[in-house]
């Protein structure tokens, strides 16, 4: 596919008389990682969610492959081919880390024998194969983040929404996070990312949005936004206004 994967046009949603998002328009090409950056309540994680089919836009277009799809539900977003991570990770605690696979892979496929394979490996290319067996509450910050993702590639995803990736995770295991989310560009996913930790982003991204006030403020190359003497400002704390 040659054009955009995911295009948002003059996207804006409220809430009450709170204006969280205000005329965003982005587009995201096939096989790049885009991210979303900004301080807290810039709106960031709003408009991750209106991709998501979380929250409805109050007005805008939000295109898939080029269908509009801001009516859509979260689960018809799934089976087209958009999977999402969260912040706070959301195993199934009570099965093992393999069944959790499981049931995400079940949502494409019917064959169980399929299923099981296709999991498993799933299991060994996020590094999990030797909790396959565990439960999953009995697994690290780090490992749940590599479950989450596993879970959401289950479902074959062209789309991949990945909410704070490095979050809560411990600084040893970022470098190998890093190495895997960079690794699905190989598998032709595209991704949008919302992450706080600046230099994870410089890392992983090809263009980024930087907002603020729910307001787009800076687009472009990670060398551009996070030099940004705007970007600078705003993360260093010296506007008095944010």
């Amino acid at each position: 596919m040659d054009g955009a994967i995911l295009e948002l046009a003059s996207l804006s949603v409220r809430f009450g008389g709170l204006q969280a998002v205000n005329n965003i328009s982005l587009t995201v090409r096939p096989r790049e990682v885009f991210g979303l950056l900004g301080p807290n309540g810039a709106g960031k994680t709003t408009l991750f969610n209106m991709i998501a089919g979380v929250v409805t836009p109050t007005s805008g277009v939000v295109k898939y492959k080029s269908e509009e799809i801001g009516w859509r539900s979260v689960c018809w977003r799934a089976r087209a081919g958009i999977a999402r991570t969260f912040q706070i990770t959301q195993p199934f605690g009570a099965i093992t880390v393999l069944e959790n696979v499981i049931v995400g892979a079940m949502l494409k496929e019917s064959r169980m024998s399929v299923i099981r394979r296709e999991a498993e490996e799933l299991l060994d290319y996020v590094g999990l194969s030797a909790k396959r067996d565990h439960l999953a509450d009995a697994l690290s910050t780090g490992q749940r983040k590599r479950l989450e993702l596993a879970r959401a590639l289950a479902i074959k995803p062209d789309l991949l929404l990945m909410d704070e990736v490095t979050g809560g995770v411990d600084q040893p295991s970022i470098p190998g996070l890093i190495d895997l989310v960079a690794s699905l560009k190989e598998r032709g996913v595209t991704i949008v990312l919302v992450e706080h930790n600046m230099k994870v982003m410089a890392k992983l991204c090809d263009r980024m949005l930087f907002m603020n006030r729910g307001e787009m403020m800076v687009e472009g190359t990670p060398d551009h936004v996070l030099n940004h003497p705007n970007v600078a400002r705003l993360y260093l704390g010296e506007d008095e206004q944010c």
